[in-house]
């Protein structure tokens, strides 16, 4: 069950505005606004216009990657026509054995196909059971095959939206307030039969007081509005209306994409690139690899507008030609005098479907219906061709090779389908490949990718989808090149490493990865004692909560995992542990990627005690995690403690910036003292207070958590188990320490009672004005791959070109015949052996599809196991130790 934002317990309403927050009650959703959700809260408004309708605008700088929207569907049911499934889960069903006949499990009252019982007393199925039964109507429907479409369905999604008319008549409103163009779908076949089909149904059958046009304008509500949901297994497929989301606008470049999420089909729009305050939001109500023809006759058929987007104005559609052919004139096979060869037809007038084709270099023009008739044979070639040989889609891009540019739409799904079947059609494993279409298909996803970028930029599963492909093909390649001799241990071990130290700018989806909090200069450092992460999901958890909340560096107390960690984490994250020999005690850092690439070194003094050392601007950074002994521990452990921690502030520059954090076990209470303790602290303070007053006095620190005027749900960091409404019984013991010249570097600090990851302590949190500095290191250089020596064919290569090189002159000096010397003997190596093949490649590849699709559920799995394959090759490369 959602939480409150608040206070933690559990809540069941939702803020009206982002669909993202829970609260238990009205205080505390006004609690919550004032805190800081008002920043935080809908990233747009839906406005009106002539031209769009109503259509959603940003309200504010939106991230990429940043999650826009999340809302439950307003109603969701079967399509019109489709094979049986379930009416509550919407689940594909498969028939049960009936003595003699199969036959599928039927609700008890109105006898329509159901999972079983559970979905039977569904409530969502209820309304429309209990009008059925009423009217003593039993569904007909009865196994004949697998694959039998039935029609009936067409009544069951219109029927629910009528139904809440009486269950639910605010929802009934506002769904019958959307677009409809009833006036335009009225006189089409479609509705000639729904007339027939569904009106009859409603009226007659069951009895219903609704009117003809009533009726026609729920079922064109849905044609205009509902989106096709799919469950990630591919065992469910409905249609479902989502009022918010129905306002975003169609753009055939969208900057954003939607995914579905959990057993209730959530929808999730995530901004796929960064869109500026202003701008409209949009999505696409088409595929994006139709041609310009194809599309705008999709949405004014099947939606009723045309589409005036960037892309539809451009007869290139932004360089890609996606729906251009070569001009028969200037690319004549039989002319050899053609100056003009690679020139196209452009439409004259793209918002024009009438509209005359043109060369764009000579004066050759053919008719828009010449373009229709051609573009649907060629299309209807395609359509037919047997899906899993890729002989006829090779054939298909040679056979049109000479009418059709190289990313003409229709070439480019047919690259599309050779992607995926090379690599995962049987016969066509990616192991099986030989090196030909192993190579081929590395070079198709190049290809793709240059259309993904320019048409579905950044974070498109498109584009994901294609990286994936690709990474996996240069994985086998370099595995191959590594097993031949290609490629030498010691030189992808050293390659290993190198691609590692570079990064490619790469793309997140909040709900999978973090991004840095640098915008303004601003670094998010919090402490949290977690109690321990030795526990399966623990780790994951903690990362989810370093992503809810943006924190950039998490340092963690009392993980009570063993020995010393510098490995990467869970979702990109990278994670510095010290601990001991037993499961108590322990501690580390957790950092995101970018900040990974900041650290200059860390020190882990012992199971109490850890160093973090930071590049970052104006001044470098040093962060000490500390987890100091109980209130029942003795003094003597205490000051062993202490001494750990004065060991380790000897290791760090003064004039640099100190951040010493974590559970102190310590109370310093709410009574100033001169520059170590404010005026806002929490309580009483105790001897372990004073010990730390002490300390902080001795290396020029101040308690920061005292420094701010919050409530005390913000400054209270530990919860008693003895805690209880009419008892309680809370303190400040956890504490985020500071120089104190550097004070105001510190622009807040306060503790998170909603964060949750099992622990009775709240995490601190602070924001710091530093902005992190990539550390710089070498650039690699080029190594010759040697290994090709022990080839005596490719010794022989060399010599003999070396001879070809090489060049004697007797006028010249020995210094000048050393250099000519030198000269050809690298240039033939460079020619005959080439240069190692960058092993880790294939790792930033899979690096960035992973980030772009860990959002979609059942792609997990893949990846992880891609990951693992990957890194069993890489240890496998590792130098044998001589």
């Amino acid at each position: 069950m959602p939480t409150c934002d608040v206070c933690q317990q559990p809540a069941n309403q939702i803020c009206g505005g982002c669909k993202l927050v829970y609260y238990c009650s009205r205080p505390h959703q006004k609690l919550g606004w004032r805190e800081g959700h008002k920043f935080k809260c809908c990233a747009f408004k839906i406005e009106y216009s002539d031209t769009l309708g109503r259509h959603m605008i940003a309200t504010r700088d939106i991230k990429q990657g940043e999650m826009i929207l999340k809302e439950k569907p307003a109603v969701i049911g079967p399509r019109i026509a489709c094979t049986t499934v379930c009416l509550s889960c919407g689940k594909y069903l498969d028939p049960n054995q009936f003595q003699d006949n199969f036959d599928y499990y039927k609700c008890s009252k109105c006898n329509w196909p159901m999972c079983g019982p559970e979905c039977e007393n569904a409530e969502v199925h209820k309304p429309e059971c209990k009008a059925m039964t009423e009217r003593k109507y039993k569904c007909d429907i009865k196994y004949i095959g697998s694959n039998k479409v039935q029609a009936a369905y067409c009544v069951i999604s219109p029927m629910r939206v009528l139904l809440m008319r009486y269950s639910n008549p605010l929802q009934f409103e506002s769904i019958m307030n959307l677009e409809s163009h009833l006036e335009d779908r009225v006189n089409t076949s479609l509705y000639t039969v729904l007339k027939a089909n569904l009106v009859t149904f409603i009226v007659h059958v069951l009895g219903l007081p609704f009117d003809e046009e009533t009726i026609l304008k729920v079922a064109s509500i849905f044609d205009t509005n509902s989106f096709d949901v799919r469950s990630p297994d591919g065992t469910k497929r409905l249609r479902a209306i989502y009022l918010t989301a129905s306002m975003v606008d169609h753009s055939c470049k969208p900057n954003t994409k939607h995914v579905f999420l959990g057993d209730h089909f959530h929808l999730a729009l995530i901004a796929t690139v960064p869109i500026t305050k202003g701008d409209l939001i949009t999505a696409t109500y088409c595929q994006s690899l139709w041609g310009t023809l194809d599309r705008r006759k999709y949405l004014m058929t099947n939606k009723f507008f045309a589409c005036e987007c960037d892309r539809c104005k451009d007869p290139t559609e932004f360089g890609t030609n996606l729906g251009n052919i070569y001009c028969s004139v200037c690319n004549n096979p039989f002319s050899q005098t053609s100056q003009w060869r690679g020139a196209m037809l452009h439409s004259t007038n793209p918002m024009d479907e009438n509209a005359p084709w043109k060369c764009e270099k000579c004066e050759h023009t053919i008719l828009a219906k010449q373009m229709f008739w051609g573009n649907n044979a060629l299309k209807q070639d395609l359509y037919k061709l047997n899906k899993t040989d890729p002989k006829n889609y090779e054939d298909f891009i040679e056979k049109y090779s000479q009418t059709l540019h190289p990313s003409n739409h229709l070439v480019v799904q047919a690259k599309l389908a050779l992607v995926q079947i090379y690599g995962n059609q049987k016969g066509y494993g990616l192991t099986e490949l030989p090196e030909n279409l192993l190579k081929r298909k590395i070079d198709l996803c190049h290809e793709l990718l240059e259309i993904a970028d320019k048409l579905e930029p950044g974070m498109s599963k498109f584009r994901g989808e294609i990286l994936l492909d690709l990474q996996a093909a240069m994985t086998i390649q370099t595995k191959r090149e590594f097993e031949t001799g290609k490629i030498t241990k010691a030189g992808a071990q050293v390659q290993n490493k190198e691609s590692l130290s570079a990064r490619q700018k790469r793309v997140i989806i909040p709900g999978r990865g973090i991004r840095l909090n640098d915008d303004h200069g601003e670094l998010k450092v919090t402490t949290w004692n977690v109690k321990t992460l030795y526990k399966d999901g623990k780790l994951e958890n903690a990362v989810r909560e370093m992503r809810r909340y943006r924190w950039d560096i998490l340092g963690v107390s009392e993980v009570r995992c063993i020995e010393c960690w510098d490995i990467p984490s869970y979702d990109s994250t990278h994670f510095y542990y010290s601990g001991g020999q037993k499961h108590r005690f322990g501690f580390g850092f957790i950092v995101t990627r970018e900040v990974r690439e900041c650290v200059t070194g860390y020190v882990p003094r012992s199971d109490r005690v850890m160093l973090l050392q930071l590049n970052t601007k104006p001044i470098k950074t040093n962060l000490i995690q500390v987890y100091a002994p109980t209130s029942e521990s003795t003094e003597a452990e205490c000051e062993n403690f202490y001494k750990d921690l004065d060991a380790v502030l000897k290791l760090v520059k003064k004039h640099e910036l100190i951040m010493v954090m974590g559970d102190f076990n310590a109370k310093v209470g709410d009574t100033p003292e001169h520059n170590i303790v404010a005026p806002h602290g929490l309580g009483t303070r105790n001897d372990r207070g004073d010990r730390l007053i002490e300390f902080c006095t001795e290396y020029s620190l101040t308690i920061m958590n005292t420094w701010f005027d919050l409530p005390k749900r913000r400054l209270y960091t530990w919860q008693s188990p003895a805690h209880t409404c009419d008892k309680i019984v809370r303190n400040q013991i956890d504490y985020i320490c500071a120089n104190y010249r550097y004070r105001n570097a510190v622009t807040s600090v306060k503790t998170y009672p909603g964060a949750d990851i099992e622990s009775d302590h709240n995490p601190v949190a602070s924001k710091i004005r530093l902005k992190p500095k990539r550390v710089q290191k070498a650039k690699p250089n080029k190594v010759l791959n040697v290994q090709r020596f022990k080839d005596e064919e490719v010794v022989q290569h060399f010599l003999e070109k070396t001879d070809e090189i090489i060049k004697m002159d007797i006028t010249l000096s020995e210094e000048s015949h050393w250099g000519n010397i030198k000269t050809a003997l690298t240039k033939a190596a460079t020619e005959v052996l080439g240069y190692r093949v960058e092993l880790m490649e294939s790792l930033v590849l899979l690096q960035e599809a992973t980030n772009i699709l860990r959002v979609e559920p059942h792609i997990n799995d893949i990846l992880e196991g891609k990951i693992q394959e990957l890194t069993s090759l890489l240890d496998a490369t590792e130098p044998e130790n001589k």
